[in-house]
């Protein structure tokens, strides 16, 4: 195959640890948008450097993680797995392996963290014994190239993994379709250097890293031990200071497995001098395994790269829905189509499509609840159906529709709506999100009030005995609206309190203007009896007026 070729080499004085060495830089267009890179060192630590940098950009630029095939991408080496798999350009090996004496079976060369291939998880996240709250690190990657290195940003590790099929990496958030692992303290987190490492010494070190933009990814390979010019490797802090540094310029980055794994292949037909060894597809390993023959290991990450975009993806990298089936390319390869089984549906978000379980709520697969019972609650995320037992913790399912609880969930029992309010006697009991707060009213001197919460108490004043035209007010407002409705707007007033009250809307020399009553209370509470109070005062007062402005009259 013939590769375009662009060489760019320049020399410059780098300081290491052991005082200033002399380095010179190479780069060369493996393919539009993806780039190989050598640097060589000399002075009393020479080192040489080979990477990789691919930009995910391009829509004929995928990528492509080790599946669970043993002896083609499981259990072999870069160079083999490479070979595999169609369209690789580029390859590096990724995780840790299990390799001790009880790695027997199945889990011989196992990688120790998460790794899925093509939207499938075939290893589960990593939890450090020695810090429960470190994650093993990963690098995962969405079908439409979208990556992210983290370590203990997600609930990845096995317990939780098992506690819900909601909690895998192929969902939301992460959505991951290609996955590897990596040790759990990343080398740059978010544009800072970490500090300390699993490991101070010198040794043939593997990395990936991601530049600031999140769209251009580097694989690099340190070469040591047995290469053939003297190389010693590189500490972990030396890998760090490397990759922040230019061309790398990382913003997140990641050990991986290191020694006699480390591997970096690329195709190149031009440089003969720098490949340890070549495959049939003109494969070419950069670097000098430290072992001195490739090494079997777990698991490795693939660049890979397709002349022209089939002509059958709707998208060059992610999958949609054709029908009830999920169609999916990848960097221009159409990678096939799944139908959804057991009458599930397709469903579309951006670039990702998925299944939608028979039972989602609603048919919606994109995270709606509902109460599958008492006590039960039934999510779907990216049409993952599961359903969450309330009764463990002591509580109910509860919450309807889209309202601010979001759907249904769990809420304890006490509660009369998951955001509601009641009283328990004198305790008023305020629910958010269906979780109860507590507030005694008794202890401060107030009542429970269901809607606003502990309040003063209401004193019932009732009527005073020894005020005449009070007490005679109701009948005199009846008497007022029935005789004098012609000449006073009284007539279209019932007696009682509101003929009292009404009835005397003419008269200009009241001072009681202001006697529009408030908006009614509940009949029986302490509040409605305080404004019958207030209005029967009000009619006694009207009423006695009246009565002395028509003995006038007569």
């Amino acid at each position: 195959m013939t590769v375009r070729l662009v060489v760019a080499a320049w020399l410059s004085w780098i300081v290491t640890g052991s005082g200033a060495a002399r380095a010179a830089d190479f780069s060369r267009e493996v393919r539009p948008g993806v780039t190989s890179f050598k640097r060589i060192t000399t002075g009393t630590r020479p080192q040489k450097i080979y990477a990789v940098r691919a930009d995910l950009s391009a829509p004929q630029v995928g990528l492509y993680a080790s599946a669970d095939v043993v002896g083609e991408e499981w259990r072999t080496n870069t160079l083999a797995f490479a070979e595999r798999v169609d369209g690789a350009i580029a390859a590096v090996n990724a995780d840790w392996s299990c390799n001790s004496s009880g790695c027997t079976g199945d889990r011989w060369l196992r990688p120790l963290g998460l790794a899925v291939s093509g939207g499938r998880m075939w290893n589960t996240h990593r939890v450090i014994p020695a810090d429960p709250g470190e994650r093993w690190g990963y690098l995962a990657c969405t079908v439409d190239k979208r990556c992210t290195i983290r370590s203990r940003v997600l609930p990845l590790n096995n317990d939780a993994m098992a506690d819900s099929p909601l909690r895998t990496p192929a969902v939301a958030p992460l959505r991951a379709h290609n996955a590897v692992g990596g040790n759990g303290a990343r080398l740059i987190a978010d544009g800072v250097k970490g500090s300390g490492c699993y490991d101070a010494t010198s040794a043939p070190r593997s990395a990936v890293c991601l530049e600031q933009d999140d769209t251009h990814l580097w694989l690099v390979v340190v070469d040591g031990r047995n290469a053939s010019g003297g190389e010693t490797g590189m500490t972990c802090d030396e890998v760090r200071d490397l990759l922040a540094g230019a061309p790398f310029d990382c913003w997140n980055a990641l050990m991986l497995d290191g020694g006699g794994s480390s591997t970096l292949v690329v195709e190149d037909d031009n440089d003969a001098a720098t490949c340890h060894s070549r495959g049939a597809r003109d494969l070419c390993v950069k670097n000098s395994p430290s072992d001195g023959s490739l090494r079997t290991v777990g698991n490795h990450l693939a660049i890979t790269w397709t002349d022209a975009v089939d002509p059958r993806c709707t998208l060059a990298s992610g999958s949609w829905c054709d029908g009830a089936r999920v169609t999916t390319c990848e960097g221009g390869r159409f990678r096939g189509a799944r139908a959804c089984a057991d009458g599930a549906t397709c469903q579309q978000d951006g670039a990702y499509a998925f299944c939608v379980h028979p039972r989602c709520p609603g048919g919606d697969g994109l995270g709606r609840t509902a109460c599958a019972d008492a006590t039960h609650v039934a999510a779907c995320h990216d049409g993952v159906f599961a359903t969450v037992d309330c009764a463990a913790d002591d509580r109910v399912c509860g919450g309807a529709g889209d309202g601010a609880f979001g759907g249904a969930g769990c809420m304890d029992p006490r509660c009369p709506a998951p955001d509601g309010a009641t009283c328990q006697g004198s305790v008023w009991l305020a629910c958010a999100a269906g979780v109860p707060a507590e507030t005694d009213c008794a202890a401060a001197g107030l009542v429970c009030d269901p809607t606003a919460g502990c309040v003063s108490p209401v004193v019932d004043a009732g009527v005073p005995p020894d005020d005449a035209d009070g007490g005679d007010g109701g009948a005199a407002g009846e008497g007022e609206g029935e005789g004098e409705g012609e000449d006073e707007d009284d007539g279209g007033v019932d007696g009682g309190v509101n003929g009292g009250v009404d009835g005397d809307d003419d008269d200009d020399d009241d001072d009681d203007d202001d006697d529009d009553a408030p908006a009614a209370c509940g009949a029986g509470s302490p509040a409605g009896w305080a404004a019958a109070a207030l209005a029967l005062l009000l009619a006694g007062r009207r009423v006695g007026h009246r009565l002395r402005r028509g003995g006038a009259r007569r």
